[in-house]
């Protein structure tokens, strides 16, 4: 069992299942002709960067445990491996643009398969798991035309707010921070770190 939060992360890289990852290349307006490998590193970086400025009440309950691990050391981990069954998922289309459809449920599965060897516990793992499999369910919050559903953001606060809550918006905020639409859309690029931002100073 790995105990140490650097350990586990730099041996969950080294997984044959992280670097295949290197293989699987992204073209979407998210994503341009990006290895979900170097963008799954993105998105921990930029994560490990808004923990550093969260409100102080945040970072206490980051520090909560799960098992043996804290909520941080649980969403660090849940964010190397939320995109992990994308070797799978991935679709190429006609025109050269991908998608990987199911990558949240099957990602979970995935993800709990490799973590075994790692000697989680199961509540750690159900953690992880529910992370990894509900990641994609923010985007709801954004309209196609650019604005917050406020009927959305109201029905994911109340499913998760006393489970997941915080790690999907810490996650979701980082893998938005990484996002080609800061080219491609810059609109909705905008929009979505307003939102953030707001949402993260009142967790």
């Amino acid at each position: 069992m790995l105990g140490g939060k650097v350990e586990i992360e730099q041996a969950l890289i080294d997984t044959p299942e992280f670097q295949q990852l290197k293989e699987v290349i992204e073209n979407t307006l998210w994503h341009n002709n990006e290895r979900v490998y170097d963008h799954a590193l993105f998105v921990l970086k930029n994560l490990k960067q808004i923990i550093e400025e969260v409100p102080e009440t945040v970072q206490v309950k980051l520090k909560e445990k799960t098992g043996e691990r804290s909520r941080q050391e649980l969403l660090s981990i849940a964010t190397i491996l939320h995109d992990i069954s994308k070797t799978e998922c991935i679709v190429t289309n006609e025109n050269g643009t991908t998608s990987c459809p199911d990558h949240e449920e099957t990602g979970a599965g995935k993800a709990v398969e490799i973590l075994k060897r790692f000697g989680l516990s199961e509540a750690e793992l159900d953690y992880i798991s529910e992370i990894i499999r509900s990641h994609a369910l923010t985007d709801a919050i954004f309209t196609p035309d650019n604005k917050i559903s406020e009927e959305a953001h109201k029905e994911l606060k109340n499913r998760f707010l006393n489970s997941i809550y915080i790690e999907l918006m810490l996650l979701t905020f980082a893998d938005a921070m990484s996002e080609y639409t800061v080219v491609s859309n810059p609109e909705e690029y905008a929009l979505k770190m307003d939102f953030y931002r707001r949402e993260v100073k009142s967790l």
